[in-house]
């Protein structure tokens, strides 16, 4: 019934539309009223801020921080969650939001609050945020969170919206600017693949812990107790995230750095020849991609003996971006933006591919195709996340996948739509492909690891299984997963 409004309303547009070109009398326009003087947030006003957060949806955000004080704003990352920040976003809930919501109300409420304890002035603070458009309350969070910093005492900390849509503390970047953030989220699109890829095949040995000690020695906030839960890799990763941010408006430095990452990668001692489950890891993007939402759900594949490939934040942008089919001037727009992101995201490719065992990740991934692939499923859909999640579930199964997890907040829009399609996306795959398995998991405040793991115990076996009819009795080959 929901999908049916959107698409009468879109019917009634463009009859409306067709009418206003013939002269006839059109329904009175929606006039929004809006205060100018609140409506728009310029770099001069940002620079002169003591401190603008980024909440930590992943750690994509070190690098956005990063890119951002490379443009003169005193910009970081919040840190890890915590469940005294939880709290604080409980108690500013009613339970009718998605975990989302609450997690980043929780740690905006928390981190500026320690930020007062240390005298600074919420005036002089401001959080960095973005809407999206369709049938998620992702719409809704920015001013949800400005009223909840109101309700607390935070009076004059500003959410700006890194959105030119937004209706009030919108922030339009200037081109070079917006250059930078969207090179940081491709970067940590391609890092966390290259740790992803790796890490599950690390060996462990004599060298390898002499190594730990070594990058630990690097990492300033690293605590040397928990090494020995630490792999290699996740050390090497870190140390690069961190150095990248910092230089993210230097690309010589940068260049350094990531060709450094890549040696170090590839000089970890790992067995490629194992035959490991490969899990697509899909859904609504913050519990996706936020460990700390998902109770560490990558964590848990990997010590079930999967290797995970996450669905990246780049996609989403991607997708906005593509041409659009409603008229030639909508679609020239949509080709020279994906253009520009494509040209972007360039170097940060060739320098990272030595290390990706799928060339494929990234640069010819095509979202407003995959876009499409979902829309035959859910109709044509063009907000949101949803099309995108339900053609990302169809393309992993093609490409290879051997399982495919859909993830999402509990009473998520888009999620139910898209797992209401899964019998019409397994009937419409090759008969030697319907048997990978497609799982949805749904996460709540709560945070209930133990109803997690029950869930994806048996779906595991399955992809593991499902992986022995692909592979059969060869060994592990390199399968190529596009995203």
């Amino acid at each position: 019934a929901f999908l049916h409004s959107i698409e009468n309303k879109r019917k009634t547009d463009l009859i409306a539309a067709r009418q206003n070109h013939k002269g006839a009398t059109t329904r009175p326009a929606v006039i929004q009223v809006i205060n100018e003087d609140a409506a728009v947030i310029d770099l001069a006003e940002l620079r002169s801020k003591e401190v603008v957060f980024i909440p930590k949806m992943s750690d994509h955000s070190i690098l956005v921080a990063g890119a951002l004080r490379s443009c003169g704003i005193a910009s970081r990352s919040f840190p890890p969650m915590t469940d005294e920040a939880l709290a604080k976003g409980l108690a500013y809930s009613n339970g009718m939001e998605c975990v989302p919501h609450t997690i980043i109300t929780g740690e905006v409420l928390h981190f500026v609050g320690e930020e007062l304890k240390k005298g600074v002035d919420p005036k002089n603070i401001a959080i960095m945020w973005t809407q999206t458009k369709g049938a998620c309350r992702f719409t809704q969070y920015s001013t949800q969170l400005q009223k909840s910093l109101d309700r607390s005492g935070f009076t004059g900390t500003k959410v700006v919206n890194f959105t030119v849509t937004a209706p009030k503390n919108r922030f339009r970047p200037p081109l070079s600017l917006f250059a930078k953030v969207f090179q940081a989220y491709s970067l940590g699109d391609y890092m966390s693949q290259v740790l992803l890829e790796n890490r599950p095949y690390e060996l462990a040995g004599t060298e390898v812990t002499d190594r730990k000690l070594k990058v630990s020695a690097r990492l300033a906030d690293h605590d040397i107790d928990s090494l020995e839960d630490s792999k290699l890799t996740d050390l090497i990763y870190r140390y690069y995230l961190n150095a990248a941010a910092d230089v993210m408006g230097n690309p010589v430095e940068l260049s350094r750095l990531l060709s450094a990452f890549v040696r170090e990668i590839n000089d970890v001692p790992k067995n490629l020849n194992q035959r490991k489950p490969l899990v697509g890891l899909i859904g609504e993007i913050y519990l996706r991609l936020n460990s700390f939402a998902n109770c560490g759900l990558i964590d848990m594949l990997e010590a079930d003996g999967c290797e995970v490939f996450l669905a990246g934040m780049a996609e989403f942008m991607y997708k906005g971006a593509a041409p659009k089919r409603d008229t030639w001037q909508d679609n020239l727009r949509g080709r020279i933006k994906s253009s520009f992101l494509r040209r972007s995201e360039k170097p940060i490719r060739k320098l990272l591919e030595p290390a990706l065992r799928r060339p494929q990740f990234g640069q010819a991934y095509d979202a407003g195709r995959v876009t499409q692939m979902g829309q035959r499923h859910i109709g044509r859909l063009e907000a949101g996340e949803g099309p995108l999640t339900v053609g990302c579930l169809e393309q992993y199964v093609l490409d290879g996948a051997d399982g495919v997890l859909m993830v999402g907040p509990h009473g998520c829009m888009p999620l139910t739509v898209s797992e209401g399609v899964l019998g019409d996306i397994k009937r419409s795959l090759p008969e030697h492909l319907q048997h990978v398995p497609i799982e949805v998991l749904t996460i709540s405040e709560s945070r209930n690891t133990k109803n997690i793991r029950t869930r994806i115990e048996p779906f595991v076996y399955r992809a593991r299984v499902a992986s022995m009819k692909t592979i059969g009795d060869k060994p592990h080959q390199q399968r190529q997963l596009s995203g």
